[in-house]
């Protein structure tokens, strides 16, 4: 998962020393032209309900700011509301509610906590690779993803971009198939665009 603060006030900058659980990125200030969105923005409530439109489908805003604004930024669709002032401890513990996710496959209910996907059996422990691979499709389900989405939301991939997607693909699916039998056949690859997986988050 990938957080990104806009902040406007040097006290919430000061936390860019900070890290999050593995497998989880967090940057500041505005992105670069070339650079992928975050999964998750935080920024200044004004901002947000500055926003022309809803955030894109797999990316979403956690808003902070007065009390004032709270009701107006959840009805605008914001995923959180951090009153201020708010901590780094406090923005952690929002955020660990977004590193849960249940879902159904193949009629069967899993959980991915952190980096680990639970199921029938003993939980498997994903690499930072599929994990962000896992959660991408989870997010676009049951739609495909495109390869150059995956490469673009996976940075790891520094050079044979293509090659390092499948072979991340493999590595998932095989783990899927570890946490259940079947469950790997739930990833498709979608001839000349990329995968997708046949799962439905639930609530």
């Amino acid at each position: 998962m990938t957080v990104r603060i806009l902040a406007d006030r040097d006290f919430y900058a000061s936390f860019a020393a900070e890290t999050l659980s593995r497998g989880d990125e967090l940057a500041f200030g505005p992105p670069a032209l070339d650079e992928a969105l975050p999964d998750i923005l935080v920024l200044p409530a004004a901002d947000f309900l500055a926003l022309s439109r809803f955030p894109a489908r797999g990316f979403g805003c956690l808003a902070y700011g007065p009390v004032a604004s709270m009701r107006r930024a959840f009805e605008r669709g914001c995923l959180d509301y951090l009153r201020e002032p708010w901590s780094f401890s406090e923005l952690f513990a929002r955020l660990s509610r977004f590193r849960k996710c249940r879902f159904r496959a193949g009629g069967k209910l899993f959980l991915l906590e952190g980096s680990a996907l639970c199921g029938e059996g003993a939980p498997v422990d994903l690499g930072a690779d599929e994990l962000c691979l896992l959660l991408l499709l989870l997010r676009n389900a049951p739609f495909p993803v495109s390869r150059e989405a995956a490469i673009e939301k996976i940075p790891s991939f520094a050079r044979d971009k293509d090659q390092a997607l499948g072979r991340c693909a493999v590595a998932l699916r095989r783990n899927l198939e570890m946490v259940s039998s079947g469950f790997g056949k739930e990833l498709h690859t979608v001839r000349g665009h990329g995968y997708r997986l046949d799962a439905e988050i639930c609530g």
